[in-house]
Protein backbone atom coordinates (compact mmCIF):
# COMPACT_ATOMS: atom_id res chain seq x y z
CA UNK A 1 0.00 0.00 0.00
CA UNK A 2 2.62 2.25 0.88
CA UNK A 3 4.50 1.86 -2.38
CA UNK A 4 1.41 2.36 -4.47
CA UNK A 5 0.79 5.49 -2.11
CA UNK A 6 4.55 6.35 -3.10
CA UNK A 7 3.79 5.93 -6.93
CA UNK A 8 0.62 7.67 -6.83
CA UNK A 9 2.26 10.70 -5.39
CA UNK A 10 5.46 10.66 -7.53
CA UNK A 11 2.53 10.38 -10.61
CA UNK A 12 1.14 13.68 -9.62
CA UNK A 13 4.53 15.05 -9.14
CA UNK A 14 5.75 13.78 -12.41
CA UNK A 15 2.13 15.46 -13.80
CA UNK A 16 2.06 18.63 -12.22
CA UNK A 17 5.80 19.21 -13.40
CA UNK A 18 5.21 18.38 -16.64
CA UNK A 19 2.42 20.64 -16.94
CA UNK A 20 4.15 23.31 -14.92
CA UNK A 21 6.79 22.91 -17.83
CA UNK A 22 4.14 22.97 -20.91
CA UNK A 23 2.74 26.60 -19.45
CA UNK A 24 5.50 27.67 -19.20
CA UNK A 25 6.46 26.55 -22.80
CA UNK A 26 2.79 28.23 -23.87
CA UNK A 27 3.84 31.35 -22.21
CA UNK A 28 7.14 31.90 -23.57
CA UNK A 29 5.10 31.16 -26.87
CA UNK A 30 2.64 33.70 -26.26
CA UNK A 31 5.46 35.96 -25.36
CA UNK A 32 7.39 35.72 -29.04
CA UNK A 33 3.78 35.71 -30.90
CA UNK A 34 3.23 39.34 -28.88
CA UNK A 35 6.91 40.50 -29.38
CA UNK A 36 6.44 40.06 -32.36
CA UNK A 37 3.34 41.45 -33.59
CA UNK A 38 4.90 44.75 -31.40
CA UNK A 39 8.34 45.02 -33.74
CA UNK A 40 5.82 44.64 -36.24
CA UNK A 41 3.54 47.26 -35.37
CA UNK A 42 6.97 49.71 -35.26
CA UNK A 43 8.23 48.65 -38.39
CA UNK A 44 11.32 46.26 -37.22
CA UNK A 45 10.07 43.35 -39.44
CA UNK A 46 13.46 41.43 -39.50
CA UNK A 47 12.69 40.83 -35.95
CA UNK A 48 9.33 40.75 -35.84
CA UNK A 49 9.53 37.80 -38.27
CA UNK A 50 12.25 35.81 -35.97
CA UNK A 51 9.91 36.23 -33.36
CA UNK A 52 6.48 35.18 -34.22
CA UNK A 53 8.08 32.08 -36.43
CA UNK A 54 9.37 31.03 -32.55
CA UNK A 55 6.12 31.33 -31.24
CA UNK A 56 4.39 29.44 -33.93
CA UNK A 57 6.93 26.27 -33.31
CA UNK A 58 5.82 26.31 -30.07
CA UNK A 59 2.27 26.61 -29.96
CA UNK A 60 1.61 24.71 -33.39
CA UNK A 61 -0.46 21.32 -32.89
CA UNK A 62 -0.44 22.46 -28.86
CA UNK A 63 -2.41 25.17 -29.19
CA UNK A 64 -4.93 25.81 -31.88
CA UNK A 65 -6.53 29.38 -31.55
CA UNK A 66 -2.55 30.70 -30.51
CA UNK A 67 -1.75 28.87 -33.89
CA UNK A 68 -4.11 30.84 -35.57
CA UNK A 69 -3.07 33.83 -33.99
CA UNK A 70 0.33 33.57 -35.34
CA UNK A 71 -0.58 32.67 -39.02
CA UNK A 72 -2.66 35.93 -38.41
CA UNK A 73 0.27 37.88 -37.62
CA UNK A 74 2.53 36.45 -40.13
CA UNK A 75 -0.16 37.65 -42.34
CA UNK A 76 -0.16 41.07 -41.23
CA UNK A 77 3.79 40.95 -41.43
CA UNK A 78 4.03 39.90 -44.72
CA UNK A 79 1.06 42.37 -46.03
CA UNK A 80 2.74 45.17 -43.94
CA UNK A 81 6.29 44.38 -46.51
CA UNK A 82 4.30 43.50 -49.62
CA UNK A 83 5.01 40.12 -49.52
CA UNK A 84 1.39 39.25 -50.96
CA UNK A 85 1.80 35.47 -51.66
CA UNK A 86 2.93 34.80 -48.42
CA UNK A 87 0.75 37.01 -46.54
CA UNK A 88 -2.09 35.52 -48.87
CA UNK A 89 -0.69 31.81 -47.33
CA UNK A 90 -0.72 32.53 -43.97
CA UNK A 91 -3.66 34.26 -43.70
CA UNK A 92 -5.44 31.43 -45.36
CA UNK A 93 -3.98 28.74 -42.85
CA UNK A 94 -5.37 31.58 -39.86
CA UNK A 95 -8.69 31.41 -41.71
CA UNK A 96 -8.48 27.37 -41.44
CA UNK A 97 -8.21 26.79 -37.74
CA UNK A 98 -10.57 30.21 -36.80
CA UNK A 99 -13.40 28.56 -39.00
CA UNK A 100 -12.51 24.83 -37.01
CA UNK A 101 -12.99 26.85 -33.92
CA UNK A 102 -16.24 28.60 -34.97
CA UNK A 103 -14.22 32.00 -33.75
CA UNK A 104 -16.38 34.01 -35.95
CA UNK A 105 -15.34 37.26 -35.41
CA UNK A 106 -11.95 35.96 -36.09
CA UNK A 107 -12.90 34.64 -39.06
CA UNK A 108 -14.65 37.51 -40.52
CA UNK A 109 -11.66 39.99 -39.89
CA UNK A 110 -9.37 37.46 -41.77
CA UNK A 111 -11.60 37.15 -44.76
CA UNK A 112 -12.26 40.89 -45.04
CA UNK A 113 -8.52 41.59 -44.66
CA UNK A 114 -8.26 38.30 -47.56
CA UNK A 115 -10.62 40.37 -49.82
CA UNK A 116 -8.03 43.41 -49.55
CA UNK A 117 -5.02 41.90 -50.39
CA UNK A 118 -6.30 39.74 -53.20
CA UNK A 119 -8.01 42.71 -54.63
CA UNK A 120 -12.01 41.77 -53.93
CA UNK A 121 -14.32 43.95 -53.62
CA UNK A 122 -18.09 44.87 -52.46
CA UNK A 123 -20.16 46.88 -54.77
CA UNK A 124 -22.45 49.31 -52.33
CA UNK A 125 -25.07 51.82 -53.61
CA UNK A 126 -25.95 55.00 -51.93
CA UNK A 127 -29.37 57.39 -52.73
CA UNK A 128 -28.90 60.95 -50.98
CA UNK A 129 -31.90 63.37 -51.00
CA UNK A 130 -29.82 66.64 -50.33
CA UNK A 131 -30.94 70.37 -50.40
CA UNK A 132 -29.78 70.69 -53.90
CA UNK A 133 -30.36 67.42 -55.56
CA UNK A 134 -30.63 64.03 -55.08
CA UNK A 135 -27.19 61.91 -55.40
CA UNK A 136 -26.24 58.13 -56.62
CA UNK A 137 -22.81 56.57 -55.64
CA UNK A 138 -21.93 53.48 -56.80
CA UNK A 139 -18.86 52.67 -54.91
CA UNK A 140 -16.49 49.44 -55.45
CA UNK A 141 -15.00 49.36 -51.31
CA UNK A 142 -12.19 46.74 -50.53
CA UNK A 143 -10.12 46.76 -47.37
CA UNK A 144 -6.58 48.21 -48.64
CA UNK A 145 -3.75 46.21 -47.22
CA UNK A 146 -2.61 48.93 -45.18
CA UNK A 147 -5.80 47.95 -43.33
CA UNK A 148 -8.21 51.21 -44.33
CA UNK A 149 -10.92 51.05 -47.08
CA UNK A 150 -10.26 52.16 -50.55
CA UNK A 151 -13.20 53.13 -52.68
CA UNK A 152 -13.26 52.94 -56.49
CA UNK A 153 -16.28 55.27 -57.86
CA UNK A 154 -18.04 52.94 -60.41
CA UNK A 155 -21.08 55.79 -61.08
CA UNK A 156 -21.55 59.16 -59.83
CA UNK A 157 -24.34 61.01 -60.75
CA UNK A 158 -27.17 63.67 -59.47
CA UNK A 159 -30.50 65.16 -60.54
CA UNK A 160 -31.15 68.59 -58.79
CA UNK A 161 -35.03 69.35 -58.65
CA UNK A 162 -34.19 72.05 -55.77
CA UNK A 163 -36.11 70.05 -52.92
CA UNK A 164 -34.74 73.13 -50.51
CA UNK A 165 -37.79 74.70 -51.69
CA UNK A 166 -40.07 72.26 -50.17
CA UNK A 167 -42.30 73.01 -52.90
CA UNK A 168 -44.86 69.83 -53.63
CA UNK A 169 -43.56 69.52 -57.20
CA UNK A 170 -39.66 69.63 -56.10
CA UNK A 171 -40.39 66.60 -53.76
CA UNK A 172 -42.36 64.84 -56.28
CA UNK A 173 -39.48 64.85 -58.10
CA UNK A 174 -36.68 64.26 -55.90
CA UNK A 175 -39.14 60.76 -55.00
CA UNK A 176 -39.23 60.28 -58.84
CA UNK A 177 -35.83 60.49 -58.68
CA UNK A 178 -34.67 58.06 -56.30
CA UNK A 179 -37.58 55.33 -57.92
CA UNK A 180 -35.44 56.05 -60.79
CA UNK A 181 -32.34 55.06 -59.17
CA UNK A 182 -33.04 52.21 -57.11
CA UNK A 183 -34.65 50.62 -60.53
CA UNK A 184 -31.22 51.64 -62.01
CA UNK A 185 -29.49 50.05 -59.73
CA UNK A 186 -31.50 46.66 -60.14
CA UNK A 187 -30.94 46.16 -63.49
CA UNK A 188 -27.40 47.52 -64.21
CA UNK A 189 -25.35 45.83 -60.92
CA UNK A 190 -25.78 43.41 -58.65
CA UNK A 191 -25.92 44.61 -55.31
CA UNK A 192 -27.22 42.82 -52.35
CA UNK A 193 -29.94 44.85 -50.73
CA UNK A 194 -28.32 45.24 -47.32
CA UNK A 195 -25.21 46.84 -49.30
CA UNK A 196 -27.86 50.08 -50.47
CA UNK A 197 -28.67 53.18 -48.35
CA UNK A 198 -30.98 55.65 -48.79
CA UNK A 199 -31.16 58.45 -46.85
CA UNK A 200 -32.43 62.04 -46.52
CA UNK A 201 -30.23 64.64 -45.42
CA UNK A 202 -29.20 66.78 -42.47
CA UNK A 203 -29.91 69.62 -44.48
CA UNK A 204 -33.09 69.31 -45.93
CA UNK A 205 -34.45 67.99 -42.02
CA UNK A 206 -33.18 71.67 -41.04
CA UNK A 207 -34.73 73.34 -43.61
CA UNK A 208 -37.98 71.43 -43.26
CA UNK A 209 -38.18 72.26 -39.28
CA UNK A 210 -37.91 75.67 -39.93
CA UNK A 211 -40.83 75.89 -42.07
CA UNK A 212 -42.95 73.04 -39.57
CA UNK A 213 -42.95 70.59 -42.90
CA UNK A 214 -40.64 68.22 -41.50
CA UNK A 215 -43.76 65.50 -40.49
CA UNK A 216 -45.24 66.11 -44.22
CA UNK A 217 -42.23 65.75 -45.97
CA UNK A 218 -41.07 62.50 -44.17
CA UNK A 219 -44.55 60.93 -44.89
CA UNK A 220 -44.32 61.73 -48.78
CA UNK A 221 -40.64 60.49 -49.18
CA UNK A 222 -41.66 57.27 -47.25
CA UNK A 223 -44.81 56.51 -49.14
CA UNK A 224 -43.58 57.74 -52.64
CA UNK A 225 -40.53 55.40 -52.75
CA UNK A 226 -40.97 52.06 -54.07
CA UNK A 227 -38.99 49.20 -53.81
CA UNK A 228 -36.76 50.43 -50.73
CA UNK A 229 -37.32 47.66 -47.14
CA UNK A 230 -36.40 50.46 -44.86
CA UNK A 231 -37.44 53.43 -43.31
CA UNK A 232 -35.77 56.12 -44.93
CA UNK A 233 -34.88 58.63 -42.22
CA UNK A 234 -33.54 62.31 -41.77
CA UNK A 235 -29.70 61.80 -40.83
CA UNK A 236 -29.07 64.73 -37.83
CA UNK A 237 -26.37 66.87 -38.68
CA UNK A 238 -23.95 65.38 -36.16
CA UNK A 239 -24.38 61.90 -37.80
CA UNK A 240 -24.10 63.08 -40.92
CA UNK A 241 -20.71 64.92 -39.94
CA UNK A 242 -19.74 61.52 -37.59
CA UNK A 243 -20.03 58.93 -40.52
CA UNK A 244 -18.25 62.10 -43.01
CA UNK A 245 -15.49 61.72 -40.67
CA UNK A 246 -14.88 57.88 -40.60
CA UNK A 247 -15.83 57.03 -44.65
CA UNK A 248 -13.54 60.01 -46.07
CA UNK A 249 -10.42 60.47 -43.34
CA UNK A 250 -7.60 58.73 -43.20
CA UNK A 251 -7.64 56.49 -40.05
CA UNK A 252 -4.10 57.53 -38.70
CA UNK A 253 -5.76 60.87 -38.66
CA UNK A 254 -8.73 60.96 -37.45
CA UNK A 255 -7.68 61.56 -33.58
CA UNK A 256 -5.46 64.69 -34.51
CA UNK A 257 -7.73 66.37 -37.11
CA UNK A 258 -10.91 68.11 -37.15
CA UNK A 259 -13.51 67.66 -40.79
CA UNK A 260 -15.70 70.51 -41.62
CA UNK A 261 -18.62 69.82 -44.53
CA UNK A 262 -19.85 72.65 -46.42
CA UNK A 263 -23.22 71.24 -47.56
CA UNK A 264 -26.06 73.21 -49.94
CA UNK A 265 -28.42 73.27 -46.74
CA UNK A 266 -25.93 73.40 -43.69
CA UNK A 267 -22.25 73.32 -42.51
CA UNK A 268 -21.70 70.52 -39.81
CA UNK A 269 -18.47 68.76 -39.44
CA UNK A 270 -16.81 68.26 -35.76
CA UNK A 271 -13.89 65.34 -34.24
CA UNK A 272 -14.04 62.55 -32.76
CA UNK A 273 -13.21 61.64 -28.86
CA UNK A 274 -13.58 58.74 -26.50
CA UNK A 275 -10.99 55.87 -26.13
CA UNK A 276 -12.55 54.18 -29.18
CA UNK A 277 -12.77 57.80 -31.17
CA UNK A 278 -16.60 56.23 -31.37
CA UNK A 279 -18.08 59.47 -30.58
CA UNK A 280 -18.31 63.13 -32.01
CA UNK A 281 -17.39 66.72 -30.62
CA UNK A 282 -20.00 68.65 -33.12
CA UNK A 283 -20.19 71.90 -34.43
CA UNK A 284 -23.20 73.16 -37.06
CA UNK A 285 -24.43 75.96 -38.32
CA UNK A 286 -27.56 76.32 -40.11
CA UNK A 287 -25.93 78.09 -43.30
CA UNK A 288 -24.93 76.50 -46.18
CA UNK A 289 -23.88 77.23 -50.29
CA UNK A 290 -27.50 77.01 -50.87
CA UNK A 291 -29.40 78.78 -48.24
CA UNK A 292 -26.82 81.44 -47.29
CA UNK A 293 -26.78 82.01 -51.52
CA UNK A 294 -30.63 82.28 -51.41
CA UNK A 295 -30.98 84.30 -48.05
CA UNK A 296 -28.50 87.03 -50.04
CA UNK A 297 -30.94 86.85 -53.22
CA UNK A 298 -34.00 87.45 -50.89
CA UNK A 299 -32.16 90.52 -49.55
CA UNK A 300 -30.87 92.39 -52.49
CA UNK A 301 -34.43 94.14 -53.83
CA UNK A 302 -34.87 94.88 -49.93
CA UNK A 303 -31.37 96.53 -49.60
CA UNK A 304 -31.31 98.23 -53.02
CA UNK A 305 -27.64 96.87 -53.67
CA UNK A 306 -26.73 94.42 -56.60
CA UNK A 307 -25.95 90.70 -54.97
CA UNK A 308 -22.00 91.07 -54.18
CA UNK A 309 -22.68 94.28 -52.36
CA UNK A 310 -25.41 92.16 -50.00
CA UNK A 311 -23.43 89.11 -49.83
CA UNK A 312 -20.42 91.42 -47.90
CA UNK A 313 -22.73 92.69 -45.96
CA UNK A 314 -24.42 89.19 -44.66
CA UNK A 315 -20.99 87.87 -44.68
CA UNK A 316 -20.24 90.34 -41.74
CA UNK A 317 -22.97 90.53 -40.06
CA UNK A 318 -23.93 87.12 -40.10
CA UNK A 319 -21.48 84.57 -41.17
CA UNK A 320 -18.11 85.76 -39.64
CA UNK A 321 -20.14 86.37 -35.82
CA UNK A 322 -21.59 82.92 -36.17
CA UNK A 323 -18.42 81.47 -37.01
CA UNK A 324 -16.28 83.34 -34.85
CA UNK A 325 -19.05 83.25 -31.60
CA UNK A 326 -18.87 78.59 -32.43
CA UNK A 327 -15.44 78.23 -32.17
CA UNK A 328 -14.74 80.31 -29.37
CA UNK A 329 -16.32 77.93 -27.35
CA UNK A 330 -14.69 74.35 -28.51
CA UNK A 331 -10.70 74.67 -27.78
CA UNK A 332 -10.39 71.32 -29.73
CA UNK A 333 -11.73 73.11 -32.96
CA UNK A 334 -8.75 75.42 -32.34
CA UNK A 335 -5.51 73.12 -31.18
CA UNK A 336 -6.19 70.45 -33.57
CA UNK A 337 -3.72 71.18 -36.48
CA UNK A 338 -5.08 68.87 -39.24
CA UNK A 339 -8.45 70.14 -40.82
CA UNK A 340 -10.26 68.16 -43.65
CA UNK A 341 -12.74 69.96 -45.35
CA UNK A 342 -15.51 68.51 -47.39
CA UNK A 343 -18.43 69.53 -49.56
CA UNK A 344 -18.99 71.98 -52.69
CA UNK A 345 -17.17 75.14 -51.49
CA UNK A 346 -14.08 73.19 -51.13
CA UNK A 347 -14.58 71.45 -54.25
CA UNK A 348 -14.75 74.41 -56.48
CA UNK A 349 -12.13 75.89 -54.71
CA UNK A 350 -9.24 72.44 -54.93
CA UNK A 351 -10.84 71.78 -58.68
CA UNK A 352 -10.86 75.54 -60.26
CA UNK A 353 -7.01 76.95 -58.44
CA UNK A 354 -5.30 73.17 -58.54
CA UNK A 355 -7.15 71.52 -61.47
CA UNK A 356 -3.42 69.37 -61.96
CA UNK A 357 -4.11 67.28 -58.95
CA UNK A 358 -7.47 65.87 -59.79
CA UNK A 359 -6.43 62.45 -58.69
CA UNK A 360 -5.19 63.46 -55.33
CA UNK A 361 -7.37 62.22 -52.68
CA UNK A 362 -6.68 65.00 -50.37
CA UNK A 363 -5.60 68.17 -51.67
CA UNK A 364 -3.77 70.96 -49.27
CA UNK A 365 -5.61 74.26 -49.59
CA UNK A 366 -4.19 77.29 -47.95
CA UNK A 367 -6.14 80.07 -46.20
CA UNK A 368 -4.54 82.56 -48.87
CA UNK A 369 -6.01 80.31 -51.70
CA UNK A 370 -9.33 80.16 -50.46
CA UNK A 371 -9.02 84.31 -49.98
CA UNK A 372 -7.84 84.74 -53.43
CA UNK A 373 -10.36 82.11 -55.03
CA UNK A 374 -13.25 84.52 -52.69
CA UNK A 375 -12.07 87.61 -54.35
CA UNK A 376 -11.79 86.79 -57.55
CA UNK A 377 -15.04 84.70 -58.00
CA UNK A 378 -16.49 88.22 -57.39
CA UNK A 379 -13.95 90.34 -59.33
CA UNK A 380 -12.99 87.88 -62.49
CA UNK A 381 -16.08 84.78 -62.12
CA UNK A 382 -15.52 84.33 -65.97
CA UNK A 383 -11.71 83.60 -65.41
CA UNK A 384 -11.14 82.05 -62.53
CA UNK A 385 -13.94 79.38 -63.25
CA UNK A 386 -11.92 78.75 -66.44
CA UNK A 387 -8.37 77.37 -65.56
CA UNK A 388 -6.00 77.17 -68.48
CA UNK A 389 -5.25 73.62 -68.54
CA UNK A 390 -2.70 73.32 -71.10
CA UNK A 391 0.49 73.08 -68.55
CA UNK A 392 -0.86 69.94 -67.28
CA UNK A 393 1.44 67.48 -69.57
CA UNK A 394 -0.33 64.07 -68.93
CA UNK A 395 -3.13 63.58 -71.18
CA UNK A 396 -5.15 61.65 -68.94
CA UNK A 397 -5.10 63.96 -66.02
CA UNK A 398 -5.80 67.44 -68.74
CA UNK A 399 -8.81 65.01 -69.44
CA UNK A 400 -9.90 64.60 -65.98
CA UNK A 401 -9.64 67.62 -64.79
CA UNK A 402 -11.16 68.95 -67.63
CA UNK A 403 -14.46 67.32 -67.29
CA UNK A 404 -14.40 67.98 -63.14
CA UNK A 405 -13.83 71.61 -64.43
CA UNK A 406 -17.09 71.56 -66.16
CA UNK A 407 -18.75 69.27 -63.74
CA UNK A 408 -17.83 72.30 -60.58
CA UNK A 409 -19.80 74.80 -63.36
CA UNK A 410 -22.81 72.95 -64.32
CA UNK A 411 -23.09 72.42 -60.61
CA UNK A 412 -22.64 75.72 -58.80
CA UNK A 413 -23.61 79.79 -60.03
CA UNK A 414 -21.60 82.57 -59.77
CA UNK A 415 -24.03 83.43 -56.81
CA UNK A 416 -23.19 79.90 -55.18
CA UNK A 417 -19.83 79.88 -55.55
CA UNK A 418 -19.46 83.48 -53.84
CA UNK A 419 -21.47 81.85 -50.63
CA UNK A 420 -19.97 78.94 -50.38
CA UNK A 421 -16.26 81.02 -50.48
CA UNK A 422 -17.84 83.39 -47.87
CA UNK A 423 -18.55 80.69 -45.97
CA UNK A 424 -15.13 78.66 -46.56
CA UNK A 425 -13.37 81.83 -45.56
CA UNK A 426 -15.00 82.59 -42.37
CA UNK A 427 -14.32 79.27 -41.27
CA UNK A 428 -10.58 78.90 -41.85
CA UNK A 429 -9.74 82.39 -41.11
CA UNK A 430 -11.27 81.62 -37.24
CA UNK A 431 -9.93 78.08 -37.10
CA UNK A 432 -6.52 79.49 -38.34
CA UNK A 433 -6.40 82.53 -35.73
CA UNK A 434 -4.74 80.25 -32.47
CA UNK A 435 -2.67 77.41 -33.93
CA UNK A 436 -1.46 77.50 -37.46
CA UNK A 437 -3.02 74.48 -39.31
CA UNK A 438 -2.93 72.65 -42.58
CA UNK A 439 -6.29 72.57 -44.67
CA UNK A 440 -6.89 69.67 -47.20
CA UNK A 441 -10.01 68.85 -49.36
CA UNK A 442 -10.81 65.47 -48.49
CA UNK A 443 -11.90 64.35 -52.11
CA UNK A 444 -14.26 61.59 -50.94
CA UNK A 445 -16.45 63.63 -48.37
CA UNK A 446 -19.14 63.52 -50.81
CA UNK A 447 -19.95 60.35 -50.38
CA UNK A 448 -18.49 59.98 -47.01
CA UNK A 449 -21.33 59.53 -45.37
CA UNK A 450 -22.18 56.23 -47.41
CA UNK A 451 -18.54 54.51 -46.50
CA UNK A 452 -18.87 55.63 -43.18
CA UNK A 453 -22.38 54.41 -42.56
CA UNK A 454 -20.85 51.06 -44.16
CA UNK A 455 -18.12 51.07 -41.44
CA UNK A 456 -20.62 51.77 -38.87
CA UNK A 457 -22.76 48.52 -40.32
CA UNK A 458 -19.49 46.60 -40.07
CA UNK A 459 -18.28 47.32 -36.92
CA UNK A 460 -21.63 46.41 -35.47
CA UNK A 461 -21.67 43.10 -37.23
CA UNK A 462 -18.59 42.16 -35.72
CA UNK A 463 -20.32 43.05 -32.47
CA UNK A 464 -22.75 40.44 -32.59
CA UNK A 465 -21.04 38.02 -33.51
CA UNK A 466 -20.37 35.12 -30.79
CA UNK A 467 -16.99 34.47 -30.61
Amino acid sequence: MKTFLSAFVLSIFLYSSLFAQKQEALDQALEYIKTGNTLRESAQFERAEEFLLLGLKEVKDNNKYWEATAYENLGLLYRDQGRTDEAIINLRKALKIYKDLRSATSAKAITAMLEGIEEKEQLYAGIEIGAKGVKLSIVGIRLGIEGHYLFDIKEDKSINPNIISLEDEAIKKAVDAVNGYLKHIEENYKIDTNHIFVVASSGVMVEAKKKGKLEEIDKKINTGIEGYAKKIHFITPEEEAFYAIKGSTLPRYRAISTTIDIGSGNTKGGYLIGNKLDRLSPLTFDFGTRTFSQTIADNKIELLQGYDSVARFFAKEYIYKDVKKELASNRGFRTRRIVHLAGGAPWTVATLMYPDKIEEMFVRISPADIRKFRIAVMKEHELITAPNLSYIEDDTIREKAEAEVKKVNKSFTREEMIAGSIILDALVHQLNNDVPKKFFFARLGYIGWITGYIMESVTQEYATLDE
